[in-house]
């Protein structure tokens, strides 16, 4: 018998790290190793002293060290852990070079570190940590650890031959993997054990959890394959399980995995395959295949999967789902009572489908159940239900997810066991309301901080999770920038005070970023009378930022913000703006050449810079514009294509050109669109003039009120109906450029006869052309009111008829469907126009009177009528009842027509004038009480577009 008191020391500190292992303090454990190591290397082997040999480690000792190192949960055990395997496989390594002596003796030999040899155990041990420990590259990491194993088994290791156990905990971590093939990795793996033992390894066979893992890792990829693989790994397992293989059997896992991978495919076929597969589930239990029973995750994955087909056929198929799982229940079968899973499963169907409505039925019935109780994830499924709503969502939707939120948030403030609601909630809600229409939620903007608001204190009373961050004070910005309050841009300064107030208490996640600073310059552009120094302290604010705070980069301006601080100096038109504008644009250009590829000038930057020079309505500024549009075309000349001009950079300084409202203007504009072509001709820029250029080119020309202008655009008209027409569809003249040309008529001739004409001509042809099914050309009441206008300022005598043959035609096509052409009070004062200016006989002018007449009853029954019509309609009195017998009735007329247009409020300096006209100065006293104009009383004119002054 060995003397137990030589080999004590080594027992004893074996012991001691045993106990340090399971307390999980490998520190300990890997000190003790090292006085053990340092010991055995000065001991003198031929000293046989009690209590000085054999104190050296074996592979029990690093196989301890190991395991600590497994078990102490520190985020770097798995590396710890491999740094112990390596070391033991190089003094494996080299005692094989030493080769040592078979004549060493026994003594030696038994604390020599030639015994310590990796084992099974070891290498299984790193390579469960390694494959657990949740890092991207776990799962190639275990998978080289194994090929090590092989290696060494093959060169002569018997103690490291791989097992069952090694091949399954590779197949695991390649299952928990989100790298792209893991599971065809994972299917290749199984594939393998089977093949080595068909070839005799009977030790590496596989089993129920081989097979299930691998299937597993099929159900994460979500490949659309994913489920006619894992039923084929099924079909594979019960076959060797039928020959006696003694690989077990399918289990209710191996079921659910397969399941799992239907599932998550989410098309049509699998889920139905998936519908299927649970029932034949049903039917080998019910014939008596316990170890197949369908139980809670077998139904509540199926009913997941309905989620992803979204409509009611499956929402219906997951209600019948659970009316199963109830049944079964209550005949006894074990493991199927619905539970939190399948109603929040059954909820995400219900949110998927669009039934906010049974949605919310279910989550008030699970609140009143005794064994469930409404989760986070309930209370999210019924909320975001209200949100993705089939119908447009309304404020009846929007306030029904406030509603469960509320409710959500006292059952939070009632928990005793410490679950917290989730702020993710409040942001979901916040969210919405920054999607939602301007108009559809009254006070959106307060409600969106209101909920903000709450969610900090939630946080702060410690039954929510988190506070608000810098994502959720941006959302409640952008609903800020889409609300129509006028104190937007105070509120919105507040609320980047607050969230600055709070990040410097500690809260690092409300820093304000770049994201924040340009809402808020959005915010400040639609704002009346914008201060732009309220654009530079904010500029100044995040230059500050940048420099001074650990977190500068995420305040750092970049082109979007530049874009929006652009915008402000454009929408401005004050003094200087123009030019400071052309200063942070060449300031962004310098700093993108020296390296700053956040402030790169975009072509929004360039046409933002353009438009502001081009609103300013002279030449000199449009040669501004023209300069920068020359920086933009040689940075393509360098090669930088994303500075290219689009048609909106020339379209732009065409409208700057139209503004002008000269000859000069309209020939700069000409020659802009020659420019245009000819850099297309050399491949220089990609487009070409569009619709839109020609129309603004016409109008240019239109402005310019000469006869040369009206030849251009007739001209320009006859070219795009030439080209339009020949197969270039978008150059097609559509209502903006016939109404153009009609203005140019309208502009451009002195002659009113031959403007009517033509207006007329041009009109005509537009209502073909649309009668004929052109839809690019439709009609509206702009160019009808046009031509009218030229017709009332003809000298036709028929011209009251004409006018009003127009206006009964534009009713006939708004009755027939063209919403556009209901006549408006322009049509009806122009209709006016044309029968008081009528000249001719008595029977023009009778004529004339009479549609004079019922033009204006019409115009007053459509509350159409302003001051305009009133003075018209004194203006037909005076001029059309001219004859001494029609005297008296005109001035009854007049005096009626006076005193309706004073009970309206609608009194204008036309309407005076006209009354004083014809009207004898005792009855125009009495009528205006004696007073001057200035003097009326206010409810006289209080509606006037003409105000008496």
């Amino acid at each position: 018998m060995k003397n137990l008191s030589i080999i004590w020391p080594r027992v004893a500190n074996r012991r001691r790290m045993g106990s340090w292992s399971k307390c999980h303090r490998p520190e300990n454990v890997e000190s003790i190793l090292t006085a053990m190591e340092s010991r055995a290397s000065k001991q003198d082997p031929l000293d046989t002293k009690p209590g000085s040999l054999f104190a050296g480690p074996n592979i029990v000792t690093y196989n301890l060290v190991i395991d600590a190192w497994c078990k102490s949960g520190d985020e770097m055990a798995s590396y710890k852990a491999e740094e112990m395997l390596e070391r033991i496989e190089r003094m494996y390594e080299k005692n094989n070079e030493n080769d040592v002596s078979s004549s060493s003796s026994f003594l030696l030999a038994s604390y020599s570190p030639s015994t310590i040899i990796p084992e099974t155990w070891t290498y299984n041990t790193v390579i469960n940590t390694v494959a657990t420990d949740g890092n991207m590259d776990s799962a190639e990491r275990a998978e080289n650890i194994f090929l090590r194993m092989a290696a060494a088994y093959r060169n002569g290791n018997s103690r490291a031959a791989p097992d069952t156990i090694t091949f399954n905990t590779i197949i695991k971590a390649h299952s928990r993997s989100d790298m792209p093939g893991s599971a065809q990795r994972a299917e290749d793996i199984l594939n393998s054990m089977i093949t080595l033992n068909d070839d005799g390894h009977s030790d590496l066979l596989p089993n129920a959890i081989s097979f299930n893992s691998v299937i597993d890792a099929w159900a994460k990829s979500g490949e659309p394959e994913a489920g006619e693989r894992g039923e084929q790994l099924l079909r594979l397992f019960q076959a060797m399980s039928e020959k006696g293989l003694g690989v077990g059997s399918p289990n209710n896992n191996t079921f659910n995995a397969v399941l799992s991978c239907y599932a998550k495919s989410g098309t049509p076929e699998a889920i139905a395959r998936a519908q299927e597969l649970l029932q034949s589930m049903e039917e080998r239990f019910e014939q008596g295949d316990y170890q197949i029973q369908p139980n809670k995750v077998s139904y509540s994955t199926v009913i997941d999967a309905l989620s992803r087909q979204a409509d009611d056929d499956a929402a219906d198929t997951a209600e019948e789902l659970v009316q199963r799982m109830k049944k079964r229940d209550d005949g006894g079968a074990k493991y199927v009572k619905p539970n939190i899973v399948t109603y929040n499963s059954l909820l995400h169907v219900y949110q998927a489908s669009g039934n906010a409505k049974k949605a919310q039925n279910l989550l008030f019935d699970m609140e009143n159940m005794n064994d469930i109780e409404p989760d986070a994830i309930s209370y999210n499924y019924v909320i975001n239900a209200w949100l993705n709503s089939n119908e447009t969502i309304d404020t009846r939707h929007f306030m029904n997810a406030t509603n469960v939120l509320k409710r959500m948030e006292q059952s939070y403030r009632n928990k005793e066991d410490g679950e917290l609601m989730h702020g993710k909630s409040y942001n979901r809600i916040i969210n919405a309301v920054a999607r939602m229409g301007w108009k559809k939620i009254p006070d959106k903007e307060k409600i969106a901080q209101k909920l903000l608001f709450r969610l900090d204190q939630g946080y702060d009373e410690g039954w929510c999770d988190c506070g608000s961050d810098t994502k959720s004070y941006n959302a409640v910005l952008s609903v800020l920038h889409k609300s129509e309050a006028k104190d937007a841009f105070e509120t919105a300064k507040e609320l980047v005070s607050r969230m600055g107030k709070r990040y410097d208490s500690g809260k690092e996640d409300v820093a304000p970023d770049v994201i924040t600073y340009t809402t808020l310059l959005h915010i400040l552009s639609e704002t009346p009378g914008q201060n732009l120094s309220q654009a530079e302290k904010i500029l100044a604010r995040m230059e500050n930022l940048v420099n001074n705070v650990s977190n500068g980069k995420n305040v750092r301006p970049n082109t979007l913000f530049y874009n929006a601080f652009l915008n402000v100096l454009m929408k401005s038109q004050k003094a200087g703006s123009v030019e400071r504008a052309d200063d942070i644009l060449r300031q962004m250009e310098k700093m993108y050449q020296e390296g700053a590829i956040l402030a790169k000038p975009d072509i929004i930057s360039y046409n933002t810079v353009i438009r502001a020079f081009s609103m300013v309505g002279t030449v000199e500024a449009l040669k501004v514009a023209e300069g920068i549009l020359d920086r933009m075309l040689h940075q393509v000349h360098l090669g930088n294509t994303e500075f290219m001009p689009d048609n909106i950079t020339f379209n732009t300084i065409l409208d700057g050109y139209s503004r002008v409202k000269s000859v000069e203007a309209a020939h700069k504009g000409q020659k802009l669109i020659e420019r245009m072509c000819d850099l297309q001709g050399k491949g220089i820029i990609e487009c070409l003039p569009d619709k839109r250029a020609f129309n603004t080119s016409i109008s240019s020309w239109a402005r310019s009120r000469n006869r040369e202008g009206l030849k251009r655009a007739i001209e320009i008209t006859e070219m795009m109906e030439r080209l339009g027409f020949g197969g270039n569809e978008e150059l097609k003249p559509n209502i903006i450029t016939y109404t153009s040309l009609i203005n140019a008529w309208i502009k451009c001739e002195s002659d009113s006869d031959l403007v009517a004409m033509n207006a007329e001509k041009i009109l005509h042809h537009i209502l073909r052309e649309h009668e004929q099914g052109n839809s690019v050309v439709i009609p509206d009441i702009g160019i009808f009111n046009s031509v009218i206008n030229a017709i009332a300022k003809s000298n036709n005598p028929k011209k009251a008829s004409k006018a009003q043959e127009l206006c009964m035609r534009m009713n006939e096509l708004h009755i027939a469907g063209n919403v556009n052409l209901k006549p408006d009070g322009v049509t009806y004062n122009s209709v006016l126009n044309a029968c008081q200016y009528t000249k001719g006989t008595d029977d023009d002018k009778k004529n004339a009177l009479y549609i004079g007449l019922k033009v204006f009853d019409t115009a007053k029954k459509e509350s159409k009528n302003d001051s305009l019509s009133y003075g018209a309609m004194l203006g037909v009195l005076n001029n059309l009842m001219t004859g001494q017998k029609d005297t008296k009735t005109r001035l009854q007329s007049t005096v009626k027509v006076f005193k309706t247009c004073c009970a309206e409020g609608k009194v204008s300096d036309q309407v005076v004038q006209n009354l004083r006209r014809r009207m004898p100065n005792n009855l125009f006293s009495q009528l205006t009480s004696g007073k001057n104009i200035s003097d009326f009383p206010p409810e006289w004119t209080r509606n006037s577009n003409g105000r008496a002054r």
